[in-house]
């Protein structure tokens, strides 16, 4: 009996949260493959910024507490208050929401590639002192592999 018309089908966790983590339009497509890893950055807000001793109960709370600390942070840049909440909503994803177990799908540039993998880690971050424009990022390890958009319609 032949086994090269069999297939090997994943089963995945069912209690799983997906996610879609883009990569600058591809920029970083490469460097989150070869280096197992995702991220965003807002290199001027750490993790300690945003820790707390106040107890937040809710999502709203901890995202009112992410936007005031990232409004005092780049109280430099003039961040419109659309800017800060896109920041805290995407801080707070990345951070809270996303959990080790869970999947990303990574598009590359105009999407012909995907990546697809299950979170590592927790948050953690990490400076590329090479990186002039962002040298520091927050990051998250992924395992993976990456399949094309032809595999995937």
């Amino acid at each position: 009996m032949s086994h090269k018309n069999q297939i090997e089908i994943y089963q995945f966790n069912s209690r799983a949260k997906y996610w879609l983590v883009r990569a600058e339009g591809g920029k970083y497509y490469d460097d989150f493959k070869y280096n197992h890893f995702i991220s965003i950055h807002h290199n001027q807000v750490t993790l300690a910024d945003l820790q707390t001793t106040d107890l937040l109960l809710t999502t709203e709370k901890t995202i009112e507490h992410y936007k005031q600390q990232i409004a005092r942070v780049y109280q430099d840049k003039s961040l419109s208050k659309h800017q800060i909440t896109f920041t805290a909503k995407r801080l707070y994803s990345f951070i809270e929401d996303m959990s080790v177990g869970d999947y990303v799908i990574v598009p590359s540039f105009k999407s012909n590639y995907f990546l697809v993998g299950q979170i590592t880690s927790d948050v953690y971050e990490k400076r590329y002192p090479e990186r002039a424009t962002n040298p520091k990022s927050w990051l998250r390890t992924v395992y993976g592999y990456q399949t094309s958009r032809s595999k995937v319609d």
